[in-house]
């Protein structure tokens, strides 16, 4: 299934109506956050903006605490990444899987557990880091 028709499938499942496509990104829209999928070569591309960098370095360096601590969790359970582009300033969720024989099921799960994880990561650093909230799809954090 070529990424047109799963993402096709996906907004008609969910009632979405189309999908807004630029340059081949797709952008889903969730509640909270904005997911951005793509295809580059035999891979599908999730990415997803949580949060600006902090202004002051001192603040920086707590964030990234933070998120290096949590962060093992994620790439072993839900197989997503946190990374930092640097050029705009912004912490971002990403996810990659091979577009070979995927299905809308399994699209429709990783797209789930991804926004899912990003509304979590988002949550986690507005509150500062509190580890009393609770993560999503029983992630291990």
């Amino acid at each position: 299934m070529t990424l047109d028709e799963l993402t096709a499938l996906f907004a008609r499942n969910n009632g979405l109506g189309s999908l807004a496509q630029q340059d081949g990104r797709y952008r889903i829209p969730m509640e909270g956050l904005n997911i951005v999928c793509y295809q580059d070569s035999d891979k599908v591309y999730l990415i997803a903006d949580i949060a600006p960098l902090a202004s002051s370095e001192r603040q920086q360096q707590s964030q990234s605490r933070l998120l290096l601590d949590k962060s093992m969790g994620l790439i072993l359970e839900q197989r997503s990444s946190l990374t930092l582009d640097e050029e705009r300033g912004v912490y971002q969720l990403y996810q990659r899987m091979p577009l070979d024989d995927l299905r809308i099921e399994d699209f429709q799960e990783a797209v789930e557990k991804f926004g899912g994880c990003g509304l979590y990561y988002k949550g986690f650093l507005k509150q500062g880091g509190d580890s009393s909230s609770s993560a999503p799809n029983g992630m291990m954090v």
